[in-house]
């Protein structure tokens, strides 16, 4: 069995990516899981506007940007690596990108 070349793994990338756009787009974007998504992103934002004291808004919002970057780069590396998934996604991160199909 030959092995696949570049070009070969570039199509099939291609055609998991329009796959993926029209997944979201048909049975992901504004369901109600999407909609719960919305609010779990906008939300936490405005309680932690409420709860922090404005002159540790700084160091809170530092430290919690720190965790998020390297949660973020972890996820996308456990994702990748096909350890887990998400079934429903809030934004297609790509979106602009899937939009030149």
């Amino acid at each position: 069995m030959a092995h696949p070349s570049y070009n070969d793994v570039q199509q099939i990338r291609y055609e998991l990516k329009a796959a993926g756009y029209e997944h979201w787009l048909h049975n992901n974007l504004f369901t109600w899981q999407w909609w719960i998504l919305l609010v779990a992103t906008i939300l936490p934002w405005i309680i932690w506007g409420y709860l922090v004291k404005k002159k540790d808004r700084l160091h809170v919002f530092a430290f919690a940007m720190f965790i998020g970057i390297v949660s973020s780069i972890l996820d996308v590396i456990g994702a990748d690596i096909l350890l887990w998934g998400y079934p429903t996604k809030f934004f297609l991160w790509c979106l602009l990108y899937f939009l030149q199909i």
